[in-house]
């Protein structure tokens, strides 16, 4: 399973996701490096309208993705910065408490 940060959006590629919490879920298929050698051409058309994944001795190596869901994955990173909790700006982490705040409070709401 990988879990892609699309907080409200469909998945990038298309395709139907699974709600989880503020995040959602996509399954992603996955296949060996030998299939890739065995074929190509199907599991490149795969690649063309949802991620792909290609395992090397059990070990996912490399993730494929349609270009038009790496444009929009790579715009997601645009201006934001990581910070350690000690060393983050006090607005980010009064933004940060606010939303946790907001989850526990939809979780007493769900009860």
């Amino acid at each position: 399973m990988v879990v892609a940060s699309a907080l409200t959006s469909p998945p990038p590629w298309g395709g139907k996701g699974y709600e989880c919490y503020a995040f959602r879920s996509y399954a992603m298929r996955e296949f060996t490096f030998s299939d890739l050698n065995r074929s190509s051409g199907d599991i490149l058309d795969r690649a063309l309208s949802e991620p792909v994944g290609l395992r090397k001795r059990g070990k996912r190596k490399i993730v494929m993705v349609p270009s038009e869901a790496w444009d929009r994955l790579s715009r997601l990173d645009e201006g934001h910065q990581a910070h350690w909790v000690d060393q983050a700006p006090e607005e980010d982490l009064e933004n940060l408490m606010a939303g946790f705040q907001e989850l526990i409070d939809a979780g007493e709401h769900a009860e």
